[in-house]
């Protein structure tokens, strides 16, 4: 299955969004619009040249509940979710990623310290942990 054709209802966007590849390179590529990329760059084994350097990547499962989404402009604002994704490959000039020393790996990990932080917690949650005075 080609997986730039596939679509897929991801919840919290209340619409049917292209489910793409979702890949992490370690440069600056300047051109925003769409791209035949698969034709373009053909990782094996998750290793791959991109502009004559070597890659090699690793791929990043999204926490339960996490999505990678591509946004797009409208009206001069980053707004409009156009596909998304359930994990991302990360690249890294001539060594794999380790999630103890890369940014966006060790960022995944604060995804589950944000979400506990965000709960909302009931009175009766603050009670039950509440030492019973008696």
């Amino acid at each position: 299955m080609d997986s730039e054709l596939a679509r897929k209802r991801f919840e919290g966007f209340g619409s049917e969004l292209r489910c793409v590849e979702l890949h992490w390179l370690p440069c600056k590529v300047s051109y925003s619009g769409e791209t035949a990329f698969s034709k373009r760059f053909k990782p094996e084994n998750n290793e791959a040249s991109f502009r004559g350097r070597h890659l090699k990547g690793e791929v990043v499962k999204f926490p339960e509940g996490f999505r990678g989404v591509t946004v797009e402009k409208k009206d001069g604002n980053y707004r409009v979710v156009s596909s998304a994704g359930e994990q991302l490959t990360y690249w890294n000039h001539d060594d794999v990623p380790y999630e103890s020393i890369d940014p966006v790996p060790r960022a995944f990990n604060w995804l589950h310290v944000s979400t506990a932080l965000a709960k909302r917690i009931s009175a009766a949650d603050v009670e039950a942990l509440s030492p019973s005075s008696g």
